[in-house]
């Protein structure tokens, strides 16, 4: 029987603090729905042509000691519309020399680099040639010529990674980039090098004489080159997340508002008619007393007479 008491109170507490509980809750989840629609409108379309541009290359350092070798260094800009962070890293590519594009011994660097949101980046990329003995002899023809034309391919891995709290954008593709330029190697001003351009392929470049100032050429990485079928998935999975995350906000929020509102309003509307109750009753209890007294009184005046 002790019990009873303290389990009572302690379910009365419960259930006053339940709606107070609801309106807490349903507050934060509509929350969460209002940022999983802005999500949705950001990320709404889920990719955007990333545009590069080629700046101009720079012959490094050119050294004969130990056989020829020449280092380049280019690098490329490119603007990220998207809303999140693009992450580019490096492969192995090969660079050819003359115009039979003979393969030389060469290595490609490309330092990992991050396109940040809705912002610009660069991708830088260094090139060491060093042709072999048997190719330095029909090489030494054009560097007297005075231009040497030097094909590079360049590949990169494109990555993308984003959750949509119940689905995920995930695309990992290899980009390739065919890029090459003349170089001249012997003049009063020393090294010179023509404009960097690039091409989906080796047959479509044309490479500019060394002097010729750079043309402005853009190319974009479109939803189609880095695969269709990805971006696809990658919009259904932000579809199903976020509507889920906005049906699940919006609607059990507003529910959880709507029955903890009620649930307040009866509570406050029955505690004021219990309180208009009570004005009532009081007065009537008052006069009930006033008239029951002079009554009370004569029947205990009744009784000690008789005794």
């Amino acid at each position: 029987m002790g019990s009873a008491g303290p389990q009572t109170t302690r379910s009365s507490c419960c259930c006053r603090a339940c709606p107070y509980i609801a309106l807490v809750l349903g507050c934060l989840l509509v929350l969460f729905g209002a940022w999983s629609a802005h999500l949705y409108s950001r990320f709404t379309p889920v990719y955007t042509d990333i545009t590069c541009k080629a700046e101009p290359a720079k012959v490094k350092s050119i050294r004969f000691k130990d056989g020829l070798t020449i280092v380049l260094d280019s690098s490329t800009s490119c603007d990220n519309p998207n809303p999140y962070t693009v992450e580019m890293t490096n492969l192995q590519g090969k660079v050819y020399m003359g115009k039979d594009m003979t393969p030389v011994a060469s290595v490609t660097e490309i330092p990992r680099s991050t396109l940040p949101a809705s912002g610009t980046g660069s991708i830088h990329t260094i090139v060491t040639v060093k042709p072999s003995g048997d190719m330095f002899g029909s090489l030494l023809g054009f560097i007297l010529m005075g231009q040497v034309p030097i094909y590079m391919e360049n590949k990169m891995q494109l990555v993308i990674d984003i959750s949509f709290f119940f689905g995920k954008l995930s695309v990992n593709k290899e980009v390739h980039k065919h890029c090459g330029l003349n170089v001249q190697m012997l003049s009063f001003e020393g090294p010179k090098n023509g404009p960097l351009v690039c091409a989906s392929s080796f047959d479509q470049l044309i490479l500019p004489p060394v002097g010729e100032r750079p043309q402005d050429s853009q190319r974009q990485l479109s939803a189609g080159s880095l695969g269709g079928k990805e971006l696809e998935e990658g919009s259904r999975a932000k579809n199903i997340g976020l509507g889920l995350a906005m049906g699940i906000g919006f609607g059990v929020g507003s529910v959880l508002l709507l029955c903890s509102i009620v649930t307040l309003c009866c509570r406050c509307r029955a505690r004021t008619e219990a309180s208009d109750q009570a004005r009532e009753v009081a007065p009537n209890m008052k006069i009930a007393c006033e008239r029951g007294a002079p009554e009370i009184g004569a029947s205990a005046q009744q009784a000690t007479e008789k005794v």
